[in-house]
Parts: C-alpha cells; sequence; structure tokens
C-alpha cells in the first residue's frame, strides 16, 4: 500500500495487546486499531506512544476517523 491510500491521523496510544492498540484521536471514545494496519512510516505503535498514527484510508472510514 501506497502512502497515497494512507491517512495520518494524531493519536496517543492508551492500552496495547499482542494485536491491536487502543488509541485516543480527540473523539469522545478511544478506538481499536489492528497492528497489522498501521503503516511503517506510523509515529505510533505501542503503548504509551503519541504522534502520528499511519493507517489505510479505508479503516480511517470504517472507525470514523475521518
Amino acid at each position: 500500500m501506497s502512502r497515497n491510500d494512507a491517512v495520518e491521523i494524531a493519536a496517543e496510544v492508551l492500552f496495547e495487546t499482542e494485536n491491536a492498540i487502543k488509541c485516543d484521536t480527540g473523539d469522545p471514545d478511544p478506538v481499536w486499531i489492528p497492528k497489522s494496519q498501521i503503516m511503517e512510516w506510523s509515529e505510533v505503535w505501542g503503548e504509551g506512544d503519541s504522534g502520528v498514527l499511519v493507517i489505510p484510508e479505508w479503516l480511517a472510514l470504517e472507525k470514523a476517523l475521518i
């Protein structure tokens, strides 16, 4: 997947499991993001990280982040 198909979202990781991260993106409810969908150039990967979360556009739409 290319950067053109990706969305950048400001996020802070609140919790992490083996397969997903729970992110505060400024919306009222935190959102779970599968680790398998995080793009390699993301700044956010695990618990305690904050910065730019980069995910596919389809996932951002599905999670109502855009």
